[in-house]
């Protein structure tokens, strides 16, 4: 996947996972509802993680000295 397609995929399943999140009732939370969100979550770790690969030094503080 591309990295822009990669960028865009992660802010939908973000989206995906905070309207999720929102209509999660207080008490007895659906299975269904806990199974999907736990997808949604696993797919979102899985593309930052190939977007870390592909970044390796995204994030990180480089001084010269």
């Amino acid at each position: 996947m591309r990295p822009q397609g990669r960028a865009a995929k992660i802010r939908e399943l973000e989206m995906r996972i905070a309207d999720l999140e929102a209509r999660l009732p207080a008490h007895s939370v659906p299975p269904t509802m806990i199974a999907e969100l736990e997808d949604l979550e696993e797919e979102l770790e899985r593309l930052k993680a190939a977007q870390r690969s592909d970044n390796p030094c995204e994030g990180q503080v480089v001084t010269f000295g």
